[in-house]
């Protein structure tokens, strides 16, 4: 019995000596990233002696530090007779993207595996987990597309706006719209996503900003990660605002004509000889837009003006005759204008109405027509009426310049006659009281003429007045007279006092007890045909052979007339 135990002990030894450490195979082996710590990845026999290691070595691409990381994050136990590869730490693959940037899961690590003397290399896969949703940056959305926008035109995309935080999944969103929980405002009927994968929103029925009953369109929209049972799924709005274009054809307002009215007929009546402003019927021309942004419109003859009869107002459509039928010499009953309204910003966008001018003389049935006209003028005023404030105007200019001319020329006179016009009074030749030599006028004979003589004090007294001389020549001489009677002007004798007043001069009276010592003219005592003595200023100088020497025969006498 003992030497039977004492075989089996010795057995049982020898076999422990005689196994081997068991290594792992190749692999790979495979490892989720959100394996908790300790889950095994796998196992194998040792023997009590053997001992059992580890080293996480590639990629090399990882980089030391996160190969190291990697390292602490896996670890081996063991016993006597086995051992078992384990989790440390979990391998979450987003927090080495984010501190390392490196996506763990792209390759399998390399590890090389120790036990007893032997060693092996195998691959470890982390594999990646779907734990976030796909969420929209910035959301939600709000867009404005015109009106205009054609069918099957984008209208927004989506896939470069959604972000998943999973590392080393594929990016295979799946996107829809959902039904809105207003109806109202819900925009599938509007717009859709062709492909589900694409993420971009297409319209896909006409946009009609002045006639649809809402202009906002709000579409729920979702995104998957995936299509399978472990997809994930985020939501967001993408609200849509329709902006209004001149899009819309102007058209002209008639009675009981559909919107838009194509065409409205209207009517008018002119005469032969009428020219003005022209009634239509049923209503004059009115152009409407149904755009709510105000455009502005403008009318203009298309066809059927060729004789230049009418003209239109282009903001208004107010029509006028400018020209009569008769001075045409058009046989026409009517005329047939194709008026149109348009957009001034967009021409293209217009639409036509027709009128009919029925001339009256000539119309048979006026059924229907507006009465002829019964104001205007019976002539052409094309250019007649414009031309009128032209003519006024030129008259007026014309009149201005014309008494500018006049007060020119007044002015100017009147300036040339103050600048001849001498100080002292020399207009006229006149004779000063200058010194008369007594014995000179006394050595001339006297005929029997009755002479009158005098100054400004005598002037006026007659021979009769004085006493006989003894020449007995006419009786008495009157005082010597000073200034030519005959020929003196007004204005000059005004002059002569004036500046006689201005000198301070006396009188100078020639009374008879004196000599007359002033100047005279003998060609004037001796003409018989004279009875006063002419003043003169031929010269200032006395001429002592022309003196007149004039006794006084009367001798001493009270009166003091004059001595000859």
């Amino acid at each position: 019995m003992n030497v039977l135990g004492s075989i089996l002990v010795l057995y049982a030894s020898l076999s422990l000596v005689n196994c081997a450490c068991e290594l792992p195979s190749p692999g790979p082996f495979f490892v989720k990233e959100t394996d908790p710590q300790g889950t095994e990845i796998f196992d194998g026999k040792k023997t009590r002696d053997d001992t059992v290691s580890f080293n996480v070595h590639g990629p090399v691409s990882l980089g030391t530090a996160l190969l190291n990381l990697l390292q602490q994050s896996l670890v081996v136990s063991f016993n006597d007779t086995g051992y078992v590869f384990v989790v440390n730490k979990t391998l979450d693959l987003e927090e080495f993207f984010v501190d390392y940037g490196k996506v763990v899961s792209e390759e399998p690590l390399k590890i090389t595996f120790t036990c007893g003397g032997s060693t092996r290399d195998f691959l470890l896969a982390v594999t990646p987990v779907n734990n976030f949703k796909p969420t929209f940056n910035n959301a939600p959305y709000n867009i404005s597309i015109p009106e205009s926008l054609k069918v099957g035109a984008s209208v927004f995309s989506l896939k470069e706006r959604v972000v998943d935080q999973d590392v080393g999944m594929a990016q295979n969103f799946v996107f829809k719209i959902e039904a809105y929980n207003t109806a109202g405002l819900d925009g599938r009927s509007k717009f859709s996503i062709p492909t589900a994968t694409s993420g971009i929103v297409n319209l896909t029925k006409l946009l009609d900003f002045d006639n649809d009953l809402r202009i906002e369109y709000i579409l729920n929209i979702s995104v998957a990660d995936g299509t399978g049972a472990g997809s994930l799924t985020s939501y967001t709005t993408l609200h849509i605002y329709v902006t209004d274009v001149d899009d819309q054809v102007p058209y002209f307002e008639f009675p009981d004509c559909s919107i838009p009215c194509v065409a409205p007929p209207f009517v008018s009546t002119t005469r032969l000889t009428y020219t003005g402003p022209l009634t239509l019927a049923p209503k004059m021309l009115q152009g409407i837009d149904s755009d709510t942004l105000g455009a502005v419109l403008r009318y203009r003859i298309a066809t059927g003006n060729d004789a230049g009869l009418f003209r239109i107002n282009e903001e208004n459509a107010e029509v006028t005759q400018i020209r009569s039928v008769n001075n045409a010499q058009l046989p026409d009953a009517q005329f047939r204008l194709v008026i149109e309204v348009y957009k001034k910003d967009y021409p293209t966008l217009k639409s036509i109405a027709i009128l009919t001018v029925h001339v009256f003389e000539r119309t048979t049935n006026d059924t229907g027509l507006p009465g002829p006209p019964t104001g205007g003028s019976s002539s052409d005023t094309s250019s007649g009426t414009n031309i009128i404030p032209i003519v006024v105007l030129a008259i007026l200019l014309v009149l201005a310049i014309t008494a500018a001319i006049v007060i020119l020329i007044m002015f100017r006179k009147n300036q040339r006659e103050m600048a001849i016009r001498p100080s002292d009074d020399k207009s006229e030749p006149q004779t000063e009281e200058e010194e008369l030599d007594g014995d000179d006028y006394n050595s001339k004979g006297f005929s029997n003429e009755k002479l009158v003589f005098g100054n400004k004090t005598t002037l006026g007294i007659m021979t009769d007045e004085f006493p006989p001389t003894p020449t007995e020549r006419a009786n008495t001489l009157p005082p010597l007279p000073l200034k030519d009677t005959a020929t003196e002007t007004m204005e000059t004798s005004k002059k002569k006092r004036s500046r006689r007043r201005n000198k301070n001069k006396e009188p100078e009276i020639f009374d008879g007890t004196r000599e007359y010592n002033m100047g005279m003219d003998p060609e004037f005592f001796e003409a018989t045909d004279k009875s006063k003595i002419k003043r003169s200023q031929r010269s200032k100088k006395i001429d002592n052979s022309q003196q007149i020497n004039i006794t006084n025969d009367q001798g001493d006498v009270d009166s003091g007339y004059m001595n000859f």
